[in-house]
């Protein structure tokens, strides 16, 4: 593929990924936008439908104060058959009937529980409320829980009409409650002038603290809540659906009457008609998914009418990304311009050059070397073309005598390759050889096979050659057994074992005693003596078992290695001592302890060199380790040594699975 096509191919990626990422872009700010305008104007709605409704209510519960407050009408409360205050106080009723929106006006007196309609006939309809109609049971209600005035939504069945009324509570001089009056608002004026006209996409409801919906554009459900029951009323968390929706209106609805409670605490206990809201113009809003789309409910709270303002504004149908689309479009235009003129001018000032060097450099690839490009340009490209030109001179000088020093090269390398391929030749020959040495001082199958009645030998180095090794010798009185792991693997530890070796061959021919603990101690001597390193630190770890061949009692000294005996299912740790052999360390006054096991018979016993116990494996890579040693034994000390061995090997492969071996291993198990 031509450096022009691939660069076109990138440059059209490019464009497309980074189109994807200015949608991608686009959507995610306008979406922000979006949600943002939204939440704010539902916040503003619920302002506004808060406001007009106020404007509306405020009117008429001023005007049900100052009814309530009239000297005249007073008078004839406290003197209800007083015929000459009845036509006084009707002719003052009528008067603030008139100012009343609907034109009506009503009066409950507390004495009579006499109820007067006033509508602008030549006498008042007139009702007596009892407590156990339930129709009646708002003023009773009223007069026993209200202290100024309440807004109820109701059914009167005198005029046959769903109001919202205002209950304003009238006192005597004495502040004693005498009557209930005031006037009512047509819940049709609400539907229709504010919950009704409404933009497209905005829903209003006006609910109680309870959720109940006082006003809605579902005419039918505002006529079923004046008339019903508390338990039978509808509540906005039945027509809304549940969920996120109605946890979060409860949530709004509760912080909006804890801040209520808590403004009317701080000192405004007393409301006065007409008083600006602003204290109280706190509007939450929360985003909510209803019918399968997005949305933003508002909520606010009127004190006055202790009633609660939910906006609900369907953001789709209000404001969507499709307006901001003329902006998405004019950017890929730039877009797509940008990326044109990029093209153009990397053509002219990088493409075509590089295609004249090109062609040139095939050139000099068939063995024309004489070609030369002309210099126009002092930039980097015009520095490329010069740099070409002395590289097709250097090419051409030493062309002619290249394919001589490649020769010449070429066999000085086989000539290497060949002594090295021969020096590791030898190099492996001497491990071999090594190998067969280290294994001659080696016990054999038919010594171990007279010195016990059954057995186990694991022995597998690191390399060809190990530094762990199995000592055994047969003396008139004494079966001689140790397990030796010298410092390092492969050849010097090879040379550990072979100076190991010679070491416990001279201490048992020279002893006439022999005594783990005692040999220990020689054993350690003639090490340090032996090994004068100066610049590294050696020795071993050693567990040696001296078995008395007539008596078969067992006395074991240990160097940083344990003898572990089984017997009637449990596993015992007979721990040698913490000063190894032949260190700098190791001092030569120490003096080993010996253990001595006077009835071995139905004993298993086992000494292993660290190299199992620090087996890595696992899911973590870490060691085999003392504790799976014994559960080991511990599992498989029951059956014949040679099935102990299967089934030591089997569990040691699966633990390492794909781990490589990390240190020599040995592993001897015996019975007397």
């Amino acid at each position: 593929m031509k450096l022009r096509t691939r660069f076109l191919l990138v440059v059209s990626v490019l464009y497309i990924l980074v189109g994807l990422g200015t949608v991608y872009l686009f959507y995610s700010v306008t979406g922000d936008v979006i949600a943002g305008f939204a939440e704010r104007f539902a916040a503003k709605e619920a302002q506004i439908q808060k406001n007009r409704l106020l404007t509306l209510i405020d009117r008429e519960v001023v005007l049900s104060g100052r009814l309530a407050d009239d000297y005249v009408i007073r008078r004839w409360v406290l003197d209800e058959n007083n015929e000459e205050a009845r036509k006084t106080a009707y002719l003052q009723i009528e008067g603030y009937r008139k100012l009343a929106r609907d034109k009506e006006s009503f009066l409950t007196i507390a004495s009579s529980q006499n109820y007067y309609t006033f509508t602008g006939g030549s006498r008042p309809v007139v009702a007596t409320l009892k407590a156990e109609v339930p129709e009646h049971r708002w003023f009773f209600q009223t007069m026993k829980n209200v202290d100024t005035f309440a807004l109820n939504t109701d059914k009167d069945l005198l005029v046959h009409r769903t109001k919202v009324w205002i209950n304003t509570i009238m006192r005597d001089h004495a502040g004693r409650k005498i009557a209930v009056v005031g006037s009512g608002v047509n819940i049709t004026v609400i539907l229709e002038e504010i919950i009704g006209n409404q933009e497209p996409g905005i829903s209003v409801y006006l609910v109680d603290e309870k959720g109940v919906i006082q006003a809605s554009e579902d005419h039918e459900i505002v006529l079923h809540n004046a008339q019903a029951l508390d338990a039978d009323k509808i509540t906005i968390f039945t027509v809304m659906e549940q969920g996120r929706f109605g946890e979060e209106l409860k949530a709004a609805i509760e912080r909006l009457r804890a801040d209520a409670a808590e403004y009317k605490k701080s000192g405004s206990e007393t409301i006065e008609i007409g008083q600006n809201e602003n204290e109280q113009d706190d509007v939450i809003t929360f985003p909510v998914t209803l019918k399968g789309r997005t949305q933003v409910a508002a909520v606010s709270y009127m004190r006055h009418l202790g009633w609660y303002n939910v906006v609900i504004l369907d953001v789709g149908r209000v404001i969507s990304v499709r307006e901001f689309l003329p902006i998405l479009i004019g950017l890929f235009i730039s877009l797509l311009f940008l990326s044109v003129l990029i093209g153009l001018l990397m053509h002219r000032l990088v493409l075509r050059p590089l295609e004249r060097m090109t062609e040139a450099t095939a050139e000099v690839a068939a063995g024309r070397y004489g070609i030369r490009l002309p210099v126009e340009r002092s930039d980097e490209i015009g520095r490329l073309t010069s740099s070409f030109n002395s590289m097709a001179g250097t090419i051409q000088e030493y062309t002619t005598d290249l394919e001589a020093k490649v020769q010449q090269r070429t066999t000085e390398l086989q000539s290497a390759n060949t002594a090295l391929r021969q020096s590791q030749k030898e190099i492996d020959e001497s491990i071999r050889y090594a190998s067969m040495i280290q294994s001659s001082i080696l016990p054999d199958t038919a010594l171990f096979e007279s010195c016990f009645s059954d057995y186990l030998l694991l022995n597998r180095p690191k390399l060809v050659v190990g530094g762990d090794f199995h000592y055994l010798r047969l003396t008139d009185s004494s079966i001689v057994l140790a397990v030796v792991d010298c410092t390092g693997h492969g050849v010097p530890g090879a040379f550990m074992t072979m100076t190991a070796a010679s070491a416990l061959n001279h201490i048992v021919e020279s002893s006439p005693q022999l005594n783990p603990a005692t040999m220990l101690s020689e054993l350690n001597r003639i090490m340090k003596e032996t090994l004068r390193f100066k610049e590294i630190d050696a020795g071993l770890d050693i567990g040696l078992c001296v078995i008395d061949r007539q008596s078969k009692g067992l006395s074991y000294s240990g160097a940083g290695l344990s003898l572990f005996e089984f017997r009637d299912g449990n596993v015992l740790e007979h721990r040698g001592d913490i000063q190894r052999i032949g260190y700098r360390s190791s001092s030569t006054d120490f003096a080993y302890q010996a253990l001595t096991i006077g009835n071995p018979s139905g004993s298993s016993f086992y000494i292993t060199t660290d190299g199992i116990l620090d087996e890595p494996g696992g899911s973590k890579g870490f060691g085999f380790g003392s504790q799976r040693f014994q559960e080991m034994i511990r599992e498989n000390g029951h059956r014949p040594m040679p099935e102990q061995q299967s089934a030591f090997e089997q569990t040691l492969r699966e633990y390492r699975g794909d781990y490589r071996q990390r240190d020599d291993q040995t592993l001897i198990g015996f019975r007397l």
